[in-house]
């Protein structure tokens, strides 16, 4: 039985705040949209220490083009942050024509 707490914000002081001290497991980074700030490494850092896992949903990515430029923004900056550690690739399909395989979503 596995219970894991996600939150998904685009407001940076939720987001500090979620690095810092809230009790979750997945900080689901919105790839729909630019995010409005720059992620702080040292606050990343923080949160992947207190086990939380950033996560990119690359679904939207697939049907727009706009919203591919922001996944590929956002997995850049977020695996540069995080180092590919604490990272989860997910598709947030809510059709099965936008699942990948993963070696696909590797070279996305």
């Amino acid at each position: 039985n596995y219970q894991l707490v996600a939150l998904r914000t685009s407001d940076e002081k939720v987001f500090e705040d979620a690095c810092r001290s809230y009790m979750i497991d997945i900080i689901s980074m919105d790839c729909t949209k630019r995010l409005p700030f720059r992620l702080d490494p040292m606050l990343v850092k923080e949160a992947m220490r207190r086990g939380i896992f950033f996560e990119i949903n690359y679904g939207p990515g697939i049907q727009d083009l706009t919203q591919r430029a922001y996944l590929l923004q956002m997995s850049k900056e977020v695996a540069s942050v995080t180092n590919a550690e604490h990272f989860i690739v997910s598709s947030e399909a809510a059709d099965v024509s936008v699942i990948r395989a993963p070696f696909d979503i590797y070279h996305l």
